[in-house]
């Protein structure tokens, strides 16, 4: 009888534990789905600008992340996330280094879980963008709507909108726990906005 209810109890365990939001929309990232981000901003003349970003997953897991990423052909790289990134970093990089890059104490697309607990339960935390540090806290929460899971239905994610006190840096993270990436990023003269989400085929 004790062993039952043991097997009971871990069962209910089981069927509680956290699971993806993004995965049940059909976001599981395995390896060889792309994502795709168009990037607007301005080149040296003060001239518009756009192109796109392809995210190649190698692997998220509880413990790592890592994807290739290109640009231009003659501009790309990989990136690997840490489990102590995932976990802990409160800086956040944007494609800087062509190569390969270990990331120990950053993210890239990514935010990590402990920012993602902060700003979800409405508290203040620190992060250090491109070697300047701001104060980021929640100021909303919306749906975004992205790219076709098929038959022209979009996927419709949740997310919580974060800024800078003067709001001059505005994130859109994804209202996932497990995996809580950038969807979409506006800063003067840059913005990045998630646009599509490819199967591998």
């Amino acid at each position: 009888m004790k062993n039952l209810l043991i097997i009971i109890a871990l069962a209910l365990f089981s069927a509680c534990t956290a699971t993806s939001k993004l995965s049940k929309i059909g976001i599981n990232y395995q390896e060889g789905d792309d994502l795709i981000y168009e990037v607007r901003t301005k080149d040296d003349d003060n001239d518009d600008v756009k192109y796109e970003i392809e995210l190649n997953i190698n692997g998220v897991e509880d413990y790592y992340v890592s994807y290739d990423w290109e640009v231009f052909a003659e501009r790309s790289g990989t990136i690997s996330m840490s489990e102590n990134a995932i976990n802990n970093a409160t800086k956040l990089s944007f494609f800087e280094k062509t190569g390969y890059e270990s990331l120990e104490d950053e993210t890239t697309i990514w935010v990590s879980r402990r920012v993602f607990k902060a700003l979800k339960s409405n508290e203040k935390i620190e992060l250090e963008l491109d070697e300047r540090k701001e104060i980021f806290n929640k100021t909303g929460t919306e749906t975004y709507s992205f790219g076709d899971r098929g038959n022209g239905v979009p996927y419709n994610i949740p997310v919580i909108i974060v800024a800078n006190p003067d709001e001059t840096i505005e994130f859109w993270i994804a209202d996932d726990a497990k995996n809580p990436i950038i969807v979409m990023v506006s800063m003067k003269d840059f913005s990045m906005d998630l646009m599509d989400y490819r199967l591998f085929k």
